[in-house]
């Protein structure tokens, strides 16, 4: 099962070590599970949510609905808490990126609407507004051969890789004197694109902690000493995983992310990874949905897809849970 990473030491390090996110226990069903608190400061008052990810729901209707009883009990303690997400890991559905068509977006669709309707109305939880385990990722064989790799792609991709092999594109590793490029390289992207990303400090932090203890590594494209594409990855036993990535935009055209996932994919390979999580992406049948086109890149790439059951929240402050969902649909 891949995207375990969720309740792997790795992040819980960074969790609570590099974000500075409290970090606890909860026992679920049988088994541990991480969860921290997350934290909004307006003014005086310090507004909180607390969220486990990966969590393995039973098949007893009576053991949930219990358990969500049991958080409620637990962590309501003050007006200003306000909800517990949930991730929830259950596969709905695993196929080949290749086979997807409008017929089998219909299905999913139904078949989530279907999921979504049958948590709400036998156990009152609500799906999560604020998305933070990924609702699908894409997964990709790296035992295949290049070759293999690349027929498996999309022709636009497969033209992109081809012609940065033929244009001699570097790849390497990120050494130490250059974190700040490559977090400069990152913010613009981010800036140019509208989303929030973890502070240069943080970026830093992580980056020493995946190197120093061999949990992780940075990969950068270049050309003429110019950073052209770059992601930190994680190691995650036999599987290794995409967290943040960026393409210098100036050379979008000819696609340098494309490239550098071909070439990580190798390199992985040979380090003796089998596996590579290209993580989160959109529900498929939701063309509404704010990762679509996030989706769409990483289905040009290929591999597997696979549908997961999404986050729900149990609401601990009915009113203010209504006035976060709206501050932060209007943020977004």
């Amino acid at each position: 099962m891949t995207m375990s990473l969720y309740q792997s030491h790795i992040r819980k390090t960074i969790q609570k070590d590099i974000y500075q996110k409290p970090s606890f226990t909860l026992h679920l069903f049988g088994k541990d599970y991480f969860w921290t608190i997350k934290t909004k400061k307006i003014g005086p008052i310090t507004l909180k949510r607390y969220q486990i990810l990966w969590i393995e729901l039973p098949k007893d209707h009576k053991e949930i609905s219990k358990a969500i009883q049991k958080i409620k009990s637990e962590f309501w303690h003050h007006w200003t808490d306000i909800f517990f997400q949930r991730g929830v890991t259950t596969s709905i559905q695993t196929f080949d990126v290749k086979d997807i068509d409008n017929e089998l977006a219909s299905s999913l669709r139904d078949t989530r609407l279907s999921l979504r309707t049958h948590f709400k109305e036998d156990y009152h939880l609500i799906h999560s507004f604020r998305e933070n385990l990924p609702e699908s990722n894409i997964i990709i064989d790296i035992t295949k051969t290049n070759e293999e790799l690349l027929r498996e792609m999309n022709k636009s991709s497969r033209v992109r890789v081809r012609k940065w092999i033929e244009n001699g594109i570097t790849f390497r590793t990120l050494q130490e004197h250059e974190y700040q490029k490559f977090y400069n390289k990152r913010q613009t992207t981010a800036d140019k694109k509208w989303f929030n990303t973890i502070s240069e400090n943080q970026y830093t932090k992580l980056i020493k902690e995946l190197i120093q203890t061999k949990t992780g590594n940075v990969v950068i494209t270049e050309k003429d000493g110019e950073i052209l594409a770059g992601s930190i990855v994680i190691y995650d036993d036999k599987n290794m995983v995409w967290l943040y990535g960026f393409a210098d935009r100036t050379h979008n055209t000819i696609g340098g992310q494309q490239y550098l996932k071909f070439k990580t994919f190798e390199r992985a390979r040979e380090q003796g990874f089998t596996t590579f999580d290209l993580m989160g992406g959109a529900p498929t049948g939701f063309p509404e949905h704010e990762l679509t086109s996030v989706s769409a890149f990483k289905e040009s790439i290929g591999g597997k897809k696979i549908e997961y059951t999404g986050n729900f929240d149990i609401i601990l402050n009915p009113r203010l849970y209504k006035i976060f969902k709206r501050l932060f649909t209007l943020k977004k």
